[in-house]
């Protein structure tokens, strides 16, 4: 995304705060916390030591902490905005939770430090994705897992423009509806989307980094639950 990060990133997930587990639950229809909890439970037991990357408001920890709750310790969340980390952590409890701000390309972790490492609606977000595919595998113990949930890109031509249009078109119409005054930003989320990989691109290209990739999709491939193993 390059020059695009930090007006994507920086400044419209920044000013999403506010609305964004609410559109979240609009655009997936209801769904995106079913694709979290999937996830999770088709990757993870409750692993000694888990990263959240790309944590946002603390989602897809939540979701992990209601799974293992008798047997979690402590969920690490990482994360560019403060913004994020900080409601993460009141969300969560400063009990539960550890925070570290970052980039996905240079992750301030040493060598095979986590079982496990969680992503919802964030890696498509990295700078760029080769990079951040190499710190995720670094960062990893021998046998540990990446689990990736977010929107995706099917290879077949006329779903992939369908969804293009959606998420070009439609999502900015429904937030108008939804997020009142934060619309624009949803806008320019597009820029996300259309730089991904299709579905069997991504999958090979994690295939660079981890010797096991599996991918389940959902709405017609316009969603992927990826569980890679070092």
């Amino acid at each position: 995304m390059k020059e695009e990060w930090s007006i994507v990133v920086e400044d419209a997930l920044n000013r999403l705060i506010p609305v964004y587990r609410r559109m979240n639950m609009v655009m997936s229809f209801g769904r995106d916390s079913g694709w979290r909890k999937k996830g999770i439970l088709s990757a993870f037991g409750a692993s000694s030591k888990v990263l959240d990357a790309g944590c946002g408001p603390g989602d897809m920890t939540e979701t992990y902490i209601s799974q293992f709750q008798s047997r979690t310790k402590v969920v690490y969340l990482f994360d560019a905005l403060p913004s994020m980390l900080s409601v993460a952590r009141e969300k969560l409890g400063r009990e539960r939770t550890a925070a570290v701000r970052g980039v996905f390309e240079h992750m301030p972790f040493r060598s095979e430090s986590f079982d496990g490492i969680m992503m919802g609606f964030s890696f498509r977000d990295a700078i760029d994705m080769r990079e951040a595919l190499g710190e995720l595998s670094r960062i990893l113990r021998e046998s540990g897992k990446l689990l990736i949930v977010d929107i995706a890109k099917p290879d077949n031509r006329i779903i992939r423009n369908a969804i293009s249009f959606y998420w070009r078109y439609l999502v900015p119409f429904i937030a108008i509806i939804v997020a009142g005054k934060y619309w624009r930003y949803y806008k320019v989320l597009y820029a996300t989307y259309r730089r991904l990989p299709t579905n069997s691109e991504l999958k090979s290209m994690v295939e660079e980094y981890f010797s096991k990739v599996e991918i389940h999709t959902e709405m017609l491939g316009g969603l992927i639950i990826l569980i890679a193993t070092k």
